[in-house]
């Protein structure tokens, strides 16, 4: 079982080649975990679900976002009830946000799930 201190160090893992920060977002935009210091994590997981609920309201197969922004880039993907996000600045590759937040997802997948369940 993963316990909930353990969530940003494991978020801190992907913080290299241009990434800034990795968060945890629930299903209502509060932010579960995060690291990589950047002051502005509140602000990024109110904007990923946001983004995140406009897409999957037109597709409901869509299983990772990757977007390419005026100041960063930012990768999102869907866990259980909550999302998972790796952003960073213009020099990180889009191949590279790809992999880490696939990464992550595949780590907190079965735990982020259970922990879904078990809220609903």
């Amino acid at each position: 079982m993963l316990r909930a201190k353990a969530l940003p160090s494991i978020l801190q893992q992907a913080a290299s080649n241009g990434v800034k920060s990795s968060i945890i977002v629930t299903s209502t935009g509060e932010l579960l975990a995060a690291a990589g210091g950047d002051a502005n994590e509140k602000l990024v997981g109110a904007i990923v679900l946001n983004v995140w609920s406009t897409y999957h309201k037109t597709s409901e197969d869509v299983n990772c976002l990757l977007i390419d922004c005026e100041e960063g880039r930012l990768g999102i993907r869907k866990v259980g009830d909550f999302l998972v996000c790796v952003y960073g600045d213009q020099t990180v590759e889009i191949g590279i946000l790809k992999a880490k937040v696939d990464s992550l997802h595949q780590y907190l997948d079965e735990t982020l799930k259970l922990l879904s369940t078990s809220q609903s």
